[in-house]
C-alpha cells in the first residue's frame, strides 16, 4: 500500500514539474528572464532524478547508458 502512495505521489510532481515546465516554455509563467532558465533546468532535474537517469558526472556518459540498459544476466 505505501508503494502505491509513494507512486502516486511521484506521478503527482512530476505532472506538477510538467505543467511547470510547459507553462515555462510557453512563457505563461510570470518569472524573471534570468530565472527562467535556471527554472527549467532545476525542473528537468528534477524529472531527471525521479526516472533515475540522470548522468553521473563521475562515471561518465558511457557507465550511465549502461547502468541504465542494464540487461538481465542468466
Amino acid at each position: 500500500m505505501a508503494v502505491t502512495a509513494a507512486k502516486s505521489v511521484m506521478a503527482f510532481r512530476v505532472m506538477t514539474m510538467a505543467v511547470d515546465l510547459c507553462r515555462l516554455t510557453t512563457r505563461t509563467m510570470n518569472v524573471n528572464a534570468g530565472h527562467e532558465r535556471t527554472s527549467k533546468a532545476r525542473i528537468i532535474h528534477q524529472i531527471q532524478l525521479i526516472r533515475g537517469i540522470t548522468i553521473d558526472r563521475k562515471k561518465g556518459f558511457a557507465e550511465a547508458i549502461k547502468n541504465a540498459v542494464m540487461l538481465p544476466t542468466y
